[in-house]
């Protein structure tokens, strides 16, 4: 019977505290529906519904009654070490935060035991240097005006990003291809390939924007000299030419017809 009692006072404290957090803004009609089953005692479903709403889009006060139901929810259900991880979480959220007076001892226990974990100092993370990769042109020696090929082999999933500029420029230009077989291959088109040279780095992102690997860097970019073309195979060239002739022709239509014209006479000069 005493026991009996003491679980009912558990639930009571435990639901008058949670529609007090309840009137929280909670906007996600899933997080409702979740609060609403764990008012009905129904906690195994408000558990599934609270980890579905943690895929939304959601405001900080919404993580933090998430979170703060789990636990309660795993506490009532007698777990405490997801009932511990749930509080973990929502210390990561915010580490000042505190359970009301009104919260059983059952709970407040477990939070606390979270709260000691929480606060241990723990060793740093060394950070993941990024993969040096060697990138493959296709041609060698690219030519101005030409489509060049950069390649890199032995990359993971997820997306290359090249980044390029003639040399000289101010800024770079990316171009995003996706890896393939542990290969991604992007190409330049002829007319982003201009002389003297070709300044760029290549870098692999992961489906969350992390860099697997690097080719060259934006302090330090790799280059790669651009032969130019011979002026016969210029636009310029030609024009200039075209222009030529046709100055050249029209002279010689003109002479032609100064000549012919009985009208036009052509008085000599000198002595």
């Amino acid at each position: 019977m005493l026991r009996l009692l003491s679980s009912l006072l558990f639930v009571t404290l435990l639901m008058t505290y949670c529609q007090r957090a309840a009137h929280a803004e909670v906007e996600s009609a899933v997080v409702k529906e979740a609060l609403a089953a764990f008012n009905d005692l129904d906690y195994s479903r408000a558990i599934t519904l609270l980890n579905e709403a943690l895929s939304e889009s959601l405001t900080r006060e919404e993580r933090i009654v998430i979170f703060k139901t789990l636990g309660f929810c795993h506490v009532a259900l007698s777990d405490s070490e997801a009932a511990r991880r749930d509080f973990e979480k929502l210390l990561e959220i915010d580490p000042s935060i505190e359970l009301d007076r009104a919260v059983s001892p059952r709970v407040r226990t477990v939070f606390e035991k979270a709260k000691t974990r929480f606060l241990q100092p723990r060793e740093p993370v060394a950070p993941v240097k990024p993969a040096e990769l060697v990138t493959t042109l296709d041609p060698l020696r690219p030519s101005e005006g030409n489509p060049l090929r950069i390649r890199v082999d032995h990359v993971g999933d997820g997306r290359c990003q090249l980044s390029h500029r003639l040399r000289g420029q101010p800024s770079f230009s990316d171009v995003f291809a996706p890896t393939r077989e542990g290969r991604c291959e992007l190409t330049l088109p002829g007319m982003q390939v201009q002389s003297p040279a070709l300044d760029y780095f290549l870098t692999v992102l992961d489906a969350h924007g992390n860099s697997l690997g690097a080719a060259g860097s934006l302090a330090q970019p790799l280059t790669v000299d651009v032969q130019s073309r011979p002026i016969y195979k210029r636009a310029a060239f030609w024009s200039l030419l075209g222009g030529t002739v046709a100055v050249a022709t029209a002279a010689t239509v003109l002479g032609v017809f100064f000549l012919r014209d009985p009208r036009i006479t052509v008085v000599p000069t000198g002595p």
